[in-house]
C-alpha cells in the first residue's frame, strides 16, 4: 500500500473518531440545563456528525478508487445536502443565541 493509500485509510479513520466525538458530544449537551440552547447544540453537533459521515464516504469512495465511477448527480446531492445541513443548523444556533441575549 502506498504512502497516498495509507493517509487516505488514516484520514477514513480521523473521520470516523470525529463523527464519534460530534455523537458524543450532542449526548452531553442534550443533558444541560438550559433546555433551548441545549437542544441547538445538540442539532448543531449532531448535523456535524453528519456532515463528517458525508465526508468520511467520500474519503472511502477515494480510497477504494470509486469517487471517479460516482454520478455527478450522486456528488452534486451528497455536496448539497452537507452545504444545506451546516447552513440551517448554524441558523439554528444563531436564532437559539439571539433568544437568549
Amino acid at each position: 500500500m502506498g504512502v497516498i493509500k495509507w493517509l487516505e485509510f488514516a484520514t477514513m479513520v480521523f473521520g470516523l473518531f470525529c463523527v464519534g466525538l460530534s455523537i458524543v458530544l450532542s449526548h452531553r449537551f442534550s443533558k444541560v440545563k438550559n433546555e433551548r440552547l441545549a437542544n441547538a447544540l445538540t442539532w448543531q453537533l449532531l448535523v456535524e456528525a453528519f456532515i463528517g459521515f458525508v465526508t468520511v464516504l467520500f474519503a472511502i469512495t477515494s480510497w477504494l478508487n470509486i469517487y471517479s465511477k460516482l454520478a455527478p448527480e450522486i456528488v452534486l446531492i451528497m455536496r448539497i445536502c452537507i452545504f444545506s445541513a451546516g447552513s440551517i443548523s448554524s441558523i439554528n444556533l444563531y436564532r437559539k443565541v439571539k433568544e437568549l441575549e
